[in-house]
């Protein structure tokens, strides 16, 4: 009996899930059922939803007329339509100077010696444009540029600060040429010079200004010489006794212009010493000259004038009187004017 009673309670428990799972089914379905009745049964009174207390009127609201005005649109009816893509245009290729077979190689060198690291520009120069390349020469001025393209070139080198080319190197290279050039490079002078300029002569008490030019030059990154005036340079003048100069030291304005007055003291041609961080040179001052004399008038001019001031001008000329004629003598009485006429019987 025990062994007939487990097998009927294990049997129990096996259906518990199925009938679990059809009830729930039934609950689901009896649910949707209930749902579908109420929103679509026929006999179902529909509910009226009715707002009370609500105003809907919407009340205008004046606008101002606005201060902006926008200008008319072009009247575009009989303009043609152009297209949006165009011609394709011809690319052309920008110019080239290395992946050929020519070489170029040399020396930077001057009157000194040769100029090391110098910088050298290579600039091959076609119908389409120019195209550049550079190559430094090493310590002894030496200096290489392999696997060029032929065509027109020009060469050019220079030392920023110190050495520079006066003209460039132009030639026509072949397509595997090897060409050796020579760069004479001329060294700039970096100390400053100095240039005097004066406007002409001084009158005898007169005054005058003189001006020297303080100048510097130098090679800039583009291999350009250069010359700018020093600006705040202390200049001296030193002249000789002809003058006077006021001041005797002067400071460069921006262009490197330092200005003296001169005050001319005695007829003569003055020199002065000009000098700048310990160089001198001499100049010659402007002559002191006599002012020109006042204008005279001619003696003979003189007189001539003074005997018209004081000599009276003589009084008019008068008609003399006219005397009246004689009264005829007494006579014969006469029959006419004339001679008498005797007659003869």
């Amino acid at each position: 009996m025990s062994v007939l009673a487990d097998e009927v309670g294990v049997r129990a428990v096996r259906l518990i899930p199925p009938v679990a799972l059809v009830a729930g089914l039934g609950l689901v379905g009896l649910q949707w059922h209930f749902v579908v009745n109420a929103y679509s049964s026929p006999n179902k009174p529909s509910a009226d939803i009715q707002l009370n207390g609500l105003d809907l009127t919407i009340e205008p609201t004046p606008i101002e007329p606005s201060p902006f005005q926008f200008a008319p649109a072009p009247d575009t009816r009989e303009v043609p339509i152009e297209l949006a893509y165009g011609p394709k245009e011809e690319v052309v290729a920008a110019p080239i100077i290395l992946g050929g077979a020519a070489t170029l190689n040399g020396v930077a060198t001057g009157p000194t010696g040769s100029w090391p690291f110098a910088l050298v520009r290579l600039e091959r120069h076609s119908d389409d444009g120019w195209a550049v390349t550079e190559v430094t020469a090493d310590e002894f001025g030496h200096w290489s540029a392999p696997r060029l393209l032929g065509g027109r070139y020009r060469v050019r080198a220079w030392l920023a600060g110190q050495a520079a080319m006066r003209s460039s190197e132009v030639f026509f290279l072949g397509a595997d040429e090897a060409k050796a050039l020579v760069l004479e490079l001329d060294g700039v002078d970096p100390q400053p010079r100095m240039r005097f300029a004066h406007r002409g002569d001084i009158e005898l008490g007169g005054t005058g200004t003189v001006a020297v030019t303080v100048t510097t030059r130098t090679v800039d990154g583009d291999g350009v010489i250069e010359v700018s005036g020093l600006a705040g340079a202390i200049v001296g003048l030193v002249p000789t006794a002809e003058v006077t100069v006021a001041p005797g030291l002067a400071s460069a304005d921006g262009d490197g212009v330092a200005r003296f007055v001169l005050t001319c003291q005695k007829l003569g041609t003055p020199t002065a010493t000009v000098s700048h961080q310990g160089v001198a040179i001499a100049v010659d001052l402007p002559d002191c000259v006599a002012p020109p004399p006042a204008p005279t008038v001619p003696l003979s001019l003189t007189a001539t004038a003074t005997a018209t001031a004081t000599t009276p001008a003589p009084a008019p000329a008068t008609a003399p009187a006219t005397a009246p004629a004689p009264a005829p003598a007494p006579g014969p009485a006469a029959t006419g004017v004339g001679p008498a006429v005797t007659r003869r019987g």
